[in-house]
């Protein structure tokens, strides 16, 4: 039979609600679907071999053969594909920490990949970067650092693997923003006062620390799941929008209203956590450490 391009179009919405659902529940990580926008080549594939079709000059193709096309391109993507030659180009930075600084601030622009943010006692940053390089551009005024990391425009279609640690003695603020990714961003000995982050369908897992009496977070994102460890005794103060999704909340959390929550020890805890979590479809997962 032939196959219109209602089929086609069914055919690939059908296996793209799958591997969102394989997501959703965790058998594939957020991060690998960063990797279906390399599919669009398929789609001139089919609207070529359609043409070829209405004009008499193959034979038709039948479901099941568009079908197998599919999948096989689908499992070839999402683990990866052949690895034989390949070489990906590994990046390290430093900066030394300046005297007398008193705070800094970063920002974080990356497309899709794996992220890992730590904390290291003896540079204002250091990192190791992988698959996808990086542009830094970095200031210092008043006592103030402001550094900038980006992937280079050159490598945007570039899935990431980056390692990056930040200075933990000296107040921070981080702004990130993301493609689909997989992040693990352990700030617990960091004195992180600000944290903004804005990503796409990804797996993100923040950890919090005590060291500053106030900081604030907002964490904007897709179709994503977010755990978000905190040690006991912090004062967390939660508020949450989300279309679709779950909230997992330990007991010591009072509900406020509808979208807030607080921590029973909120008002006299020594250090406070001001959270804001925004999500379109996902899972948000609140833990003691």
């Amino acid at each position: 039979m032939k196959i219109d391009d209602r089929f086609l179009i069914g055919a690939f919405v059908i296996v793209l609600g799958v591997i969102l659902l394989l997501g959703a529940i965790g058998v594939l990580s957020w991060g690998s679907l960063a990797r279906l926008w390399r599919l669009w080549p398929l789609a001139l594939i089919f609207i070529g071999l359609g043409i070829l079709q209405r004009e008499g000059k193959i034979k038709p193709l039948n479901s099941t053969t568009i079908l197998i096309i599919l999948a096989i391109a689908l499992v070839l993507l999402l683990w990866g594909g052949p690895t034989r030659g390949r070489i990906a180009p590994t990046e390290e930075y430093s900066k030394d920490l300046p005297t007398g600084i008193k705070e800094a601030d970063f920002e974080i622009s990356i497309g899709a990949g794996e992220l890992d943010i730590s904390a290291t006692s003896d540079k204002l940053y250091e990192g190791e970067f992988r698959k996808a390089r990086s542009v830094i551009d970095y200031d210092y005024k008043n006592r103030e650092a402001k550094v900038e990391i980006k992937q280079r425009r050159e490598d945007r279609m570039k899935g990431i693997d980056w390692d990056l640690k930040l200075i933990d003695n000296v107040p921070l603020k981080l702004k990130l923003n993301s493609g689909a990714s997989n992040m693990n961003l352990d700030f617990s000995s960091l004195k992180l006062t600000k944290f903004r982050l804005s990503t796409g369908a990804s797996s993100i897992t923040v950890t919090f620390g005590d060291k500053v009496k106030k900081a604030e977070a907002v964490i904007k994102s897709g179709a994503s799941s977010v755990k978000v460890i905190v040690p006991k005794g912090l004062g967390v103060h939660l508020k949450r929008a989300s279309a679709i999704g779950s909230l997992d909340l330990p007991s010591s959390f009072e509900k406020i209203d509808r979208k807030e929550y607080k921590t029973d020890n909120y008002d006299e805890a020594s250090a406070k956590l001001d959270l804001e979590i925004t999500s379109g479809v996902g899972s948000v997962d609140v833990r003691y450490k």
